[in-house]
């Protein structure tokens, strides 16, 4: 498989600003883009994919991600299904226990049980099996799109990346680059993939990355390391960190941990520096088996404008 380059259109922003990022993205090489599905901007994240499937050609279109929480299972295989027949092959569904959005509404994310039934049900729907829904036992989509839409199963922990290695038609991990991140989320793919009798080699994974990038490689790092450490503080990377005998800071303010540390956790977990490190770094994660990166710019305006044409110019098109 040929390595791919996906970017996240971000969060907010007007639904035209979100379409134009997309057909920018396509224009460029990129070989798919995300869109958040956050309640809390206003905007229907299925309708915004729908439009820019329409306004594009080629370019992977999907969720980044949904949840059973906010959206019930069988909505979203209805929705999921609608997009698959007007663009077939396009489209899939990014899909995880919820996080941020489930926040803002004042619950919880799903139990990793519950969000492994929610697969089981959605797969079922889509491939025209019957689910129970409400008093219906029998609950079923009537014409089920040919191919059905992947679903990509989002994970951080154990237990979603065994449910990403049994359940998902592909897997989105933002679990740690590093080689050793890498490995450890590996491990308990395979472990999932062998309860289902599956082969993990089937399942492609895409891997999430802050990229940063600046001339002045302490600006680059200064960028990212307020996210990077939130999401450590969300618990995204802990079964990597253990592994690797690193554990997530005691501070509850990110300028007060040390930052030889906070350098080398960003390392770990995130591309940040120079254009030319970034780039060498890329090609590393390449060299070494990585086939899909999907990347969160953390610049805007005239410095986003000018990242991207780096990856287009040093990557894609390389």
């Amino acid at each position: 498989m040929p390595f791919e380059l996906h970017l996240a259109t971000g969060p907010g922003g007007s639904i035209a600003d979100q379409i134009a990022a997309i057909e920018q993205a396509e224009q460029l090489g990129f070989a798919g883009t995300g869109v958040a599905d956050h309640v809390e901007d206003g905007k229907d994240t299925f309708v915004i994919l729908g439009l820019a499937a329409a306004r594009t050609s080629a370019i992977s279109l999907y969720t980044a991600v949904t949840n059973p929480k906010s959206r019930h299972p069988f909505h979203l295989a209805v929705v999921a299904n609608t997009l698959a027949e007007l663009y077939p092959g396009r489209t899939k569904m990014g899909i995880g226990t919820g996080d941020s959005v489930i926040q803002n509404l004042g619950t919880t994310p799903a139990t990793v049980q519950a969000f492994r039934d929610a697969l089981v049900s959605i797969r079922a729907l889509l491939h025209g099996e019957t689910v129970p829904f409400g008093t219906n036992p029998n609950g079923r989509i009537e014409d089920p799109a040919e191919p059905p839409p992947p679903l990509m199963v989002t994970a951080s922990g154990p237990r979603a990346l065994r449910t990403a290695g049994e359940l998902g038609d592909e897997a989105m991990l933002l679990a740690g680059l590093s080689a050793p991140f890498r490995a450890q989320s590996a491990k308990r793919i395979a472990e999932g993939a062998a309860a289902a009798g599956r082969d993990p080699a089937s399942i492609p994974v895409t891997y999430n990355a802050a990229v940063s990038i600046d001339d002045d490689p302490e600006a680059a790092h200064a960028r990212v390391w307020p996210v990077v450490f939130t999401w450590l503080k969300m618990g995204f990377f802990n079964d990597g960190l253990q592994a690797v005998g690193l554990s997530v800071p005691e501070e509850s303010d990110p300028a007060a941990v040390d930052p030889a540390a906070a350098k080398e956790l960003v390392g770990h977990l995130a591309l940040a520096g120079t254009p030319a490190s970034v780039v060498e770094r890329v090609n590393q994660l390449r060299s070494e088996g990585v086939e899909r990166l999907y990347c969160f710019l953390f610049a805007r305006g005239e410095a986003r404008r000018q990242q991207l044409a780096l990856l287009k110019r040093e990557v894609i098109d390389a």
